[in-house]
């Protein structure tokens, strides 16, 4: 039991949040569920009878009475199945079973008959409240318990899982993992996951803290459910300009139950793809259990979930020239890359009293494993990694004895330690088709949050019903960055001749250490604050409008009170185009982030089947602290450019710099007030109900982004002149410069239909989607010219994408479920290869370009079935043995089961830098994941 100070402590907390919301009214919290419904008799409502709502599984009850409407609205549910008993004076009782899951807009009608409240004129109906759902505020879609535990996914965990839903984008990684994309924003960074209301974005590099793609952050069967948002306009949610996964964890139950599982896959499960002359001596098990049950019945419960993923998997390297090909042919081919990703989460949950109710939930994960290599880098370029990321929870959820509050309280803590080396160290060569080395690491971080949340929901009756959701939020975070990069150099060549000199050189040296790296150690420690508050307003039965403000601040994620050396530079001061890029110690935190959010559903018909939906919010992300970092850690430990170096020999350049030998100093500089990027989001859409199984969700979605950060170069070599010479300054080399000036589109057209009849669940979704940006938003730019930022279509834009999944049981015990994804041909990033904008750097020329326009970032495969990405995912399941309770199962999965070959990449460069057409160019030079089947058993007690 808790002590009575921190329980004061927290309701004190929750009076304060209610308190400067003006007593809003009740709000959904991500982490709980309101059921609503009405009661009538002979068409009228039947005012005061009393709403059980019990929890099937732990017995946790809630009551409520019908209002003057015969309406009624239960808050503070969570995932699970419930009874719902009405019971009303002269009437007989009626009782449904209803389950509910995440972000779900329930509602139940109860028609009473007359009679003795005691006889009870039962129905039990496990989907009264409809799985097939077509009544939302957002752009959203469920995954549910079923789909978790019965989908094949070549790669356990919820990253992969989101690619069901319409509007994400997944690929089936040779590795067997990826990452989702989806919306206007950049690939990797501008999505947010919350974990029980917990969230995991990183203040380092907006991507999830573990980095999401290299494994998942959580045991899939630790989730109860998720739900998966394109446009939230809850304004519950921030920090995701492109989508958010709003997960709840499994609670424990009055009964012990449990489950272990374990899956392999070795080299005789696999067919070779395109590019392997033999196949890899690959394998994989996958190895986990689930416990749940309580401690001390209808009290105490316990959830517990843990996975291990130990993988030897290849990945393919394809030099993208004709030449890197025959003078480096040890390069090409198929090179391990293990990885091994231990996952864990624990729930435990006290429910003190029917309106007092205590969880902490606790996550670790750590993985070890090597990568970051494939396609033109060589295995010599890749990393080893090292991740241990640590979450924790303490969260009381409080119901009001009349049931129209709801307040969750809670202490949250997010750490994250992070190691990657060069798995061989040395300089960075890069040729025209092939790299060799790195130069970006090692890379050692730490990140460590601090939160305290707090959510509250209240119900008032009042012109209308409103539900209004009121929140604070209040966090630091203290992070920590060692990255020596570029020790060693990095050499730029002309040509694939491994004997020619390059014609570009660089390397890092520590400034008051020259001989050591502890200049290249910087630190930080920021705070966020969150404020927001969401009316759901309710003006008609059939017409419901939410309106939601939020605002967001993030002090000091930029290192902002840090004066740069090159401040006090007269050279520098005196360049006009550098005043607002030199920190003084003046950089400005972003105060006005206001995020309106407003959103309708409307039922014309009035009979709870179509539903009309729209609006428009905006939400803002996050500038990641990798820039302010990069910033601090570049004043002390400073990269210097040779043009025509003369040698290879990286202790070479080092001693030049030393000795104070001519060499240019590369500063890294940025926005002195940089600003948020945003989305701003709009929709519109209808859902219907066509039968009581079967519906359909139309959704039309725009998104465009502003202040997405990139890089500049403004002191590039100009070639335009002779002799060439830097833009700005001769004293310095490249200038490299954050800016907030990107923006991208996105816009589509999303179709889902849902099937659900007993067990069997079908879903089927559809995405329309335009994509566009003034760089490519697969990457970060560094462009020279301003006019390189213009608006194209991006390697993203993905015409057409079909996903189909399906659950079903079939005779004699068989349950058969399957994915299969259809998308139509995306283009590639695709380089002239010459200088032909003549600023020295080969990698911003594109075709069609000039001096002075940009040309196409891109080029599209022509539209052929053969450049379609196709895959089809099964698995067949069937228990073989069941006694006393305990059941034993065992599965067989296929993955791209045709062994379609599905292109990864192509050669993107046009001509030599002499200017000699590549044969390489537009023909695929990597393949996502041939055919990969897998074999499992499962023991369920």
């Amino acid at each position: 039991m808790m002590r009575p100070i921190l329980k004061r402590l927290l309701l004190a907390a929750s009076v304060s949040v209610l308190s400067s919301a003006f007593a809003s009214t009740a709000v959904l919290a991500q982490n709980t569920i309101t059921l609503e419904g009405a009661v009538r008799a002979d068409g009228a409502p039947v005012v005061g009878a009393q709403v059980t709502v019990r929890n099937v599984a732990t017995a946790e009850v809630t009551r409520v009475a019908t209002r003057a409407s015969g309406e009624f609205r239960v808050l503070g549910l969570y995932s699970g199945q419930y009874t719902v008993n009405v019971k009303a004076l002269g009437f007989r009782q009626r009782t449904d079973t209803v389950s509910l899951t995440l972000g779900q807009r329930a509602r139940l009608e109860f028609t009473m008959e007359k009679g003795a409240a005691e006889l009870d004129a039962q129905t039990v109906t496990a989907q009264r409240v409809k799985q097939v759902e077509v009544q939302r505020m957002s752009v959203s879609a469920p995954v549910t318990k079923e789909e978790i535990e019965n989908l094949p996914f070549n790669a356990r965990g919820i990253m992969n899982l989101a690619g069901i839903a319409p509007g994400i984008k997944t690929y089936s990684a040779q590795s067997g993992r990826s990452l989702p994309s989806g919306g206007a924003a950049p690939d990797l960074r501008f999505f947010n996951v919350y974990m029980d209301g917990v969230e995991m974005k990183s203040l380092f590099n907006g991507n999830i803290v573990g980095l999401g793609q290299t494994g998942s952050p959580l045991p899939q069967e630790g989730l109860d459910n998720f739900r998966v948002y394109l446009n939230p306009y809850d304004a519950e949610f921030t920090r995701a300009g492109s989508y958010v996964i709003s997960a709840e964890s499994k609670r424990g139950t009055n009964q012990w139950k449990g489950s272990a599982f374990g899956f392999l896959q070795n080299k005789s499960m696999l067919a070779k793809n395109a590019f392997q002359a033999a196949v890899p001596n690959f394998g994989r098990d996958q190895l986990g259990f689930n416990i749940a049950g309580p401690i001390k019945k209808d009290k105490l419960f316990l959830a517990t979930s843990y996975e291990r993923t130990n993988t030897d998997f290849y990945l393919d390297v394809n030099p993208t020239t004709a030449a890197a090909n025959t003078t480096f042919p040890a390069a090409k081919g198929s090179f391990a890359a293990p990885n091994t990703n231990h996952t864990l989460f624990t729930r435990l949950t006290y429910v003190q009293s029917p309106r007092l109710t205590y969880d902490f939930m606790g996550s670790s994960r750590f993985l070890r494993g090597e990568g970051n290599f494939g396609g033109r880098a060589s295995q010599d370029a890749g990393i080893s990694q090292k991740y241990e990321i640590y979450t924790a929870q303490l969260r009381q959820r409080y119901i009001s004895a009349s049931g129209n509050l709801v307040n969750e309280a809670s202490l949250q803590l997010v750490n994250w330690n992070h190691n990657e080396a060069p798995l061989k160290p040395g300089p960075q060569f890069n040729y025209p088709g092939v790299q060799f080395g790195t130069s970006g690491f090692p890379l050692i971080l730490k990140e460590t949050h601090f939160r305290f949340v707090n959510r509250a929901t209240y119900n008032l009756e009042k012109a209308g019903s409103h539900i209004i959701k009121a929140g604070v939020e209040l966090s630091t975070v203290a992070a920590q960055q060692n990255q020596p990069n570029n020790t060693n150099g990095t050499f730029t060549f002309a040509s694939d001749d491994p004997n020619a000199l390059p014609t570009a050189a660089s390397i890092a040296v520590g400034f008051t250490d020259p001989n050591g790296t502890s200049d290249a150690i910087a630190d930080a420690t920021a705070y966020t604050t969150g404020i927001y508050i969401n009316d759901e307003w309710r003006l008609k039965p059939n017409f419901t409008l939410s309106l939601g403000l939020r605002h967001d601040v993030e002090f000091n994620t930029m290192n902002n009170k840090y004066t740069v050396p090159w401040a006090n530079d007269p050279v520098l001061q005196n360049i006009p185009e550098l005043k607002n890029y030199l920190n003084r110690g003046n950089r400005k935190n972003q105060l006005g982030n206001f995020s309106p959010r407003v959103s309708f559903s409307w039922d014309p018909f009035k009979d709870n089947r179509t539903f009309v939906r729209g609006g428009f919010g905006i939400i803002y992300d996050r500038v990641t602290s990798f820039m302010g970092f990069q910033e601090r850690r570049n004043s002390t430990w400073r990269t210097y450019t040779f043009a025509n170096p003369g040698t290879r020999d990286p202790a070479v350049l080092r001693q030049r710099v030393i000795a104070g030998a001519s060499a240019a100093v590369a500063p890294i500089l940025m926005d002195v007030e940089m600003k948020t990027p945003n989305s701003k989001q709009m929709s519109l859409g209808v859902g219907h109900q066509l039968t009581p199984t079967f519906g359909i969700n139309v959704d039309y979605v725009r998104q465009h982004m502003d202040n997405l950060y990139v890089q500049r170069n403004p002191n590039y070599l100009d070639r335009t002149v002779t002799p060439a010479r830097r833009k700005l300054t001769p004293a310095y080399g490249d200038i490299l410069i954050w800016d907030d000036i990107g923006q991208s589109d996105y816009s589509s057209v999303l179709l889902q239909a849902t099937y659900q009849r007993g067990k069997a669940r079908v879903n089927l979704g559809y995405t329309l989607g335009w994509y566009q940006g003034d760089f490519d938003t697969a990457g970060l730019p560094n462009f020279a010219y301003s006019f390189l930022f213009n608006r194209q279509r991006t390697t993203g834009d993905e015409r057409h994408r079909v996903a189909l999944s399906h659950i079903l049981p079939l005779p004699f015990g068989f349950t058969f479920s399957g994915v299969t994804t259809i998308a139509s041909p995306r283009p590639f990033g695709s380089t002239d290869g010459r200088d032909i904008n003549l600023d020295n750097i080969l990698t911003d020329d594109f075709i069609g370009g000039t001096v002075s326009s940009t040309g196409n970032r891109t080029t599209l495969p022509a539209n052929d079935w053969k450049n379609w990405y196709r895959t089809v995912d099964i698995r067949l399941a069937r228990p073989i043995l069941n006694w006393n309770g305990k059941k034993v199962s065992v599965s067989a999965e296929a993955f791209n089961l045709f062994n379609w070959k599905n292109n990864l990449s192509y050669g993107g460069i046009r001509y030599t830098a002499a200017g000699v057409e590549q044969t390489t160019f537009g023909v695929p030079t990597a393949a996502f994941a041939a055919r990969m089947a897998q074999v499992g058993m499962r023991l369920d007690w």
